[in-house]
């Protein structure tokens, strides 16, 4: 019996010490699992970060592009309001030439237009519609021709033989050289009307 006995100790030994090691085994296994579920977690919390972030910029940078397109939408738009706006004064300028207040501008632009060329020989070209009233204005010496020109524009323009002068008095060109802060009063006032 001692024999059987000792068997029956040993077994029940080997039965603990087989418990033991899968006991251990299972913890050791759920200890990894964890881990891995852990390391998974962090993981997958990374890369949704790392989504969102980029869906984020993506969302920030087609704002700004819309933004940066409906600017220019609207600029382009106001440019061409201002060009309409533009050519359609330019077209009454040769009206304007016979309107009181150009006629009673108009002998001081030339006086000092042609006192700009001092002893200079030179050409005034000059819009037919106001040719006879620059006549008088400068006069007829031999040192000024006065022509009358419908390629001139809608005023004159002086220039001295030589080259050293040139003065445009066109409507054309004021309006050219006015144009900015024109275009800034009727944009202004655009933005104001409802």
């Amino acid at each position: 019996m001692a024999l059987e006995h000792l068997i029956e100790v040993l077994r029940q030994g080997t039965e603990a010490e087989a418990a033991a090691i899968l006991a251990a085994a299972r913890a050791d296994a759920d200890a990894i699992r964890a881990r891995n579920e852990a390391e998974l977690t962090e993981r997958r919390g990374i890369q949704l970060t790392a989504r969102e972030a980029q869906r984020a910029s993506a969302i920030a940078l087609a704002l700004t592009t819309g933004r940066r397109a409906a600017r220019r939408e609207v600029l382009e738009a106001r440019q061409r309001l201002l060009d309409r706006v533009f050519a359609a004064a330019a077209a009454r300028f040769p009206a304007a030439l016979d309107r009181p207040e150009f006629r009673a501008a108009l002998p001081a632009l030339v006086t000092e237009a042609v006192g700009c060329l001092g002893s200079r020989a030179g050409t005034l070209r000059c819009h037919p519609a106001i040719h006879k009233q620059l006549k008088g204005i400068a006069g007829s010496g031999a040192s000024l021709r006065i022509t009358a020109d419908p390629k001139a524009g809608s005023g004159f323009k002086l220039a001295s033989d030589d080259g050293a002068v040139e003065i445009d008095g066109t409507l054309e060109d004021r309006l050219v050289r006015r144009a900015t802060r024109l275009a800034v009063e009727v944009a202004a006032r655009l933005e104001d009307e409802p």
